[in-house]
């Protein structure tokens, strides 16, 4: 039996493959995961993570169904403490993360279009679905202060909202 991987995935996926066409003012490593995690030996270099956060749905008539999605892009960078660059490199981290949230928000990034689903059914017949990102996006607190304070850890997550529409099979 094939592995067919959730939709809360599949947005995740396309959500990094949208944010790696993208341009940025800092480097990043870019990443899908299933949980916000760091490896912190990675974090002397700036990461970007996207993971799915929440799913949440509901009949919209007899034959409809509507999924929301919260997806999470995480931004994670170890700046020190004491750091002489820290007050710099926040600022820089900060700039990402407003970046990474205005590329996901312009409207033409705010359809993501999914592969079909086979469910049996041959995918070259079946029509691709979209998810649509409805703003606004959270992003509260705007990064971790205690992680900074305690640990040197820049921490930042926003939260994106993708609405699905599936048909009842």
């Amino acid at each position: 039996m094939a592995y067919r991987r959730s939709l809360e995935t599949r947005i995740a996926t396309a959500v990094v493959e949208l944010l790696a066409d993208g341009t940025f003012e800092l480097d990043f490593e870019l990443s899908r995961g299933s949980l916000p995690v760091f490896k912190k030996e990675l974090l002397a270099e700036t990461q970007v993570v996207v993971v799915p956060v929440r799913k949440e749905g509901g009949a919209i008539d007899r034959q409809r169904d509507q999924l929301r999605v919260d997806i999470g892009i995480a931004v994670a960078k170890s700046v020190g403490i004491g750091s002489t660059q820290r007050e710099t490199e926040v600022e820089e981290l900060l700039g990402l993360v407003e970046q990474l949230q205005d590329w996901i928000s312009l409207r033409d990034n705010q359809v993501l279009t999914l592969p079909a689903i086979s469910n049996g059914v041959p995918a070259e017949i079946q029509p691709a679905h979209n998810a649509r990102f409805v703003p606004p996006f959270v992003c509260d607190p705007v990064f971790d202060s205690k992680a900074l304070r305690e640990e040197g850890l820049f921490l930042s997550v926003s939260v994106f909202t993708y609405h699905f529409e599936a048909l009842r099979v």
